[in-house]
């Protein structure tokens, strides 16, 4: 990838809904790949039967927020990305809060987030 490219990723904003299996599967690479800008979604807690498939998470994390715990662990892989953690529930103001400033929205939510009925 050439300059242009990899200042397009730096200044990249994406937001990340869940912060579980797929979403701590994902967003490293994100942040590995050179995305500067992070924001995590995620109103649960880690817990300690979820570990083997929430990478981002450790033992020491239990009972804290996801989208915090995830925050810190993007923060240590590399620690020029702006994060932002957001332990809440996916609503309309939020995404309506959110989506003017991201320019990718990456759903990993267990349940399909309908506006409509949520």
């Amino acid at each position: 990838m050439n300059v242009q490219g990899q200042e397009k990723l730096l200044n990249a904003h994406v937001l990340v809904i869940g912060a579980g299996g797929l979403g701590s599967a994902a967003a490293p690479y994100l942040v590995a790949a050179g995305i500067g800008h992070i924001i995590l979604v995620d109103l649960d807690s880690v817990e300690l039967t979820n570990l083997q498939r929430h990478i981002m998470h450790t033992e020491s994390n239990i009972a804290n927020s996801k989208a915090a715990s995830s925050k810190e662990f993007l923060e240590r892989l590399n620690s020029t990305i702006q994060g932002e953690a957001i332990p809440f529930n996916t609503t309309d103001s939020l995404l309506d809060d959110l989506l003017p400033s991201v320019d990718i929205v990456l759903d990993y939510t267990d349940n399909f987030f309908n506006p409509t009925t949520d």
